[in-house]
């Protein structure tokens, strides 16, 4: 590509088209960011194809090289071109395809659809909605569109079970709670129920929506969940767009504080007139008090502070917060660079930890937790198997688990980012750099725990 583009511009294009079309993916997402670069409108129609590609970073090269070419690339001749090829996807077994030229087919041709058979495109919408849940809000935004009776078709009913597993293996995925209340399949309830810890306000809607007696199958350990999270407010985008709905940008950080318990603490009033024990009740109530004074703050929770003046005169005390370097940048008002902040984690971690009064937990190599002492502690883990999306869900939701039995916040933040970079250790030895994901790891956060507590046994 490099050597190409040393030619004349107007003779390179035809080599680089050739390249869209190459085994390799990093190939082709460089051709198509150099035919961006040239400009030329004979790239059109072959970066029209590339939208196709099973790779997004591919896809979001090509958009972006059109763009470039002409802003409105899709009402250009040469994207109506190719409007056959993007309807004969449909015709592959492939229902990641399929999508992908749904969604180009919309931008470039909003009659698309009446050129092709109605039940055609129905079958592949309903495939994709059992892919990966990247993939259900574009296919919940078409069937909605054309396919209004989506809920009630009895293919869709056969997707709940598949939907339902994803939710089990996913971190914060909205669109997948959606799906299953608007199926209305009752054999989802308890994996919605199990899901309100990380889903949220999403989850408990589709509960409402598949049946508003679902409290009635609420247990004691559903409940525990529940107190968990009035002490874990605001680390998913669902409260982050109630907060922002109650003001300004300066008063964020004050409605994040107060909505990220008033749900949940609604949620728990509701299940005690069920008729729960008197204990729990009890707890509920010293629970519900008890949120007002801790917040674990994470991922759009910590967004959201960034965007306010002054956000941490507002916090709440005890409150820890968990963001990695380029969300730490931010909220010191990108004063200060990621880089800045790498070459010197200890420090800014104590320091912004005693400015802003809370625990601080620098996620990345070499975790850093520090709180408003100035005391540090660095842990010695640096696994890149962590670097993986979801993986901040879980370290905050093994700090939410120990506050929520009466550990101090600096504490809890240690051992929190402790066992779940030893659940990562653990994964990564079983499954390799590559392989872990975020749903690997809750599930050896006991053994990281008892590890621990053999280890502190032998030495005590």
């Amino acid at each position: 590509v490099v050597c190409l583009l040393s030619l004349d511009r107007g003779d390179a294009v035809a080599p680089l088209i050739e390249l869209l079309g190459d085994k390799g993916p990093s190939t082709r997402g460089l051709a198509a960011h150099a035919l961006g670069e040239i400009g030329d409108a004979r790239a059109i129609g072959p970066l029209v194809k590339l939208q196709l590609d099973r790779y997004p970073a591919n896809n979001s090269a090509a958009l972006r090289a059109l763009k470039d070419i002409d802003e409105d690339w899709a009402q250009t001749d040469q994207a109506k071109e190719v409007v056959p090829d993007l309807l004969e996807a449909f015709h592959t077994e492939d229902s990641y395809v399929k999508l992908l030229a749904a969604d180009t087919l919309d931008k470039i041709d909003p009659e698309w659809t009446d050129k092709m058979r109605s039940e055609e495109l129905t079958g592949a919408l309903l495939d994709s909605l059992c892919g990966p849940p990247s993939w259900t809000t574009q296919t919940l935004k078409l069937l909605k569109r054309f396919h209004p009776q989506w809920p009630t078709d009895p293919r869709t009913r056969k997707a709940a079970p598949v939907l339902s597993e994803l939710l089990r293996k996913t971190g914060h995925a909205p669109e997948l709670c959606e799906a299953l209340g608007a199926i209305g399949d009752v054999g989802s309830i308890e994996d919605l129920i199990q899901s309100i810890p990380t889903q949220g306000e999403a989850a408990l809607n589709a509960l409402e929506a598949i049946d508003p007696k679902w409290r009635t199958s609420v247990t004691r350990q559903h409940l525990q969940s529940l107190f968990a999270i009035l002490v874990h407010p605001v680390n998913e985008s669902n409260w982050m767009r109630r907060a922002r709905a109650e003001g300004t940008k300066k008063n964020v950080a004050a409605g994040l504080a107060r909505i990220g318990s008033e749900l949940i603490v609604n949620t728990l009033i509701q299940l005690l007139e069920q008729g729960l024990h008197r204990e729990a009740e009890d707890r509920a109530r010293q629970q519900a008090r008890a949120s007002q004074a801790h917040r674990v703050v994470d991922a759009d929770g910590l967004n959201a502070l960034a965007a306010s003046e002054d956000w941490w005169k507002v916090l709440p005390p005890e409150s820890v917060l968990t963001p990695h370097p380029g969300e730490m940048s931010r909220l010191m008002g990108g004063e200060v660079t990621t880089k800045e902040i790498q070459a010197d984690r200890e420090g800014m971690a104590r320091r912004m930890a005693v400015k802003w009064n809370a625990v601080v937990v620098l996620k990345g190599a070499f975790t850093v937790v520090a709180n408003p002492e100035g005391r540090v502690m660095v842990l010695p883990f640096a696994n890149p198997a962590l670097a993986t999306a979801g993986s901040g869900d879980v370290l905050a939701g093994a700090i939410v688990g120990l506050r929520a039995q009466g550990m101090a916040a600096f504490e809890a933040a240690v051992a929190g980012a402790y066992l779940h970079a030893l659940a990562g250790e653990l994964a990564r030895a079983e499954l390799g750099d590559m392989g872990v994901v975020a749903g690997d790891l809750p599930a050896r956060l006991p053994r990281a725990l008892q590890r621990v507590r053999k280890l502190a046994a032998s030495t005590c």
